[in-house]
């Protein structure tokens, strides 16, 4: 028998008084076979590289930097940039066939990034940010960018008003990256904040609250409104600089506080705790 593929064959024997019996013997047939394996690739140097292989039972890679042979899916390290072969015999668990397959692999330079020392920088000043490269960078990218005048350029003009680190992260022109960051501390200064003198509640959509302007304050730990009697009309706490919602809007209680002079006395804090008290003057105009 030679049979093609996995076949049962059956026999009946009968002796010289016509009693019969069965039996069957079935034959496995080891079938050739293609692997299957990762095609040629780019990397970029200090990626690792995961192979793969599939098609058959057993496999031997050879290569660079390989970390287990004789697996399916190992895992190749390259530590140089250059040219790199890769191959991997397949065979079946009986010894009968075997199939092989190659793979090229290119590993390209990653690039290089510097985005500078960490700064102390005062509130409100702006500040140029440079990420210096290497000749192969062609893109940039800047983050937080709600700050910075320009998200995609290699010098950036940031002006945070609190303590923020930006992150750039550069790709070269094989599309291998890099990442750095920078950190600008903003000293906290009582200059950086200040109240309006004046707001007008007339409904109008416009100048409707009174509120802390400035840059480099963690939060205004207190504001307190008082009318040229004494009498409390607004108060707030615990809330960031530049927020309308958190202001007064003229009103005491549920009524509108007459037009007039008001006193107010408020305390603001630092990222790194200091405290300025600010006392002063606002209007209330109709």
């Amino acid at each position: 028998a030679a049979p093609a593929v996995n076949t049962t064959y059956q026999v009946k024997v009968t002796d010289d008084n016509g009693c019969i019996n069965n039996d069957e013997v079935s034959i496995r047939v080891a079938q050739p076979f293609k692997i299957q394996a990762t095609p040629d690739t780019v990397l970029c140097l200090g990626d690792r590289l995961p192979l793969q292989v599939s098609g058959t039972d057993y496999y031997t890679w050879t290569g660079a930097g390989i970390d287990n042979p004789s697996s399916p899916a190992p895992v190749a390290t390259l530590v140089q940039t250059g040219q790199y072969l890769y191959e991997v015999t397949g065979f079946d668990k009986d010894n009968c066939f075997t199939d092989k397959a190659a793979l090229a692999v290119t590993v390209q330079p990653t690039p290089t990034v510097n985005a500078g020392i960490d700064r102390d920088i005062m509130a409100g000043i702006p500040v140029y940010l440079t990420a210096n490269t290497s000749n192969d960078v062609i893109r940039w990218q800047w983050s937080p960018a709600g700050s910075l005048d320009c998200s995609s350029c290699a010098r950036v003009q940031a002006f945070p008003d609190l303590t923020t680190k930006y992150l750039v992260e550069v790709e070269n022109t094989y599309g291998c990256k890099a990442s750095d960051d920078v950190v600008l501390h903003i000293l906290c200064s009582q200059s950086a904040i200040f109240m309006p003198s004046a707001f007008t509640p007339n409904h109008d959509g416009q100048n409707e609250r009174i509120y802390p302007k400035g840059k480099g304050v963690k939060e205004v730990e207190w504001l307190r409104i008082y009318d040229r009697w004494g009498g409390l009309v607004f108060e707030n706490a615990h809330f960031p600089v530049n927020a309308p919602a958190s202001g007064w809007d003229g009103r005491s209680g549920n009524k509108e506080a007459p037009i007039g002079t008001y006193i107010y006395f408020m305390q603001t804090v630092c990222e790194g705790g200091e405290k300025f008290e600010f006392k002063g003057s606002i209007t209330l105009i109709k």
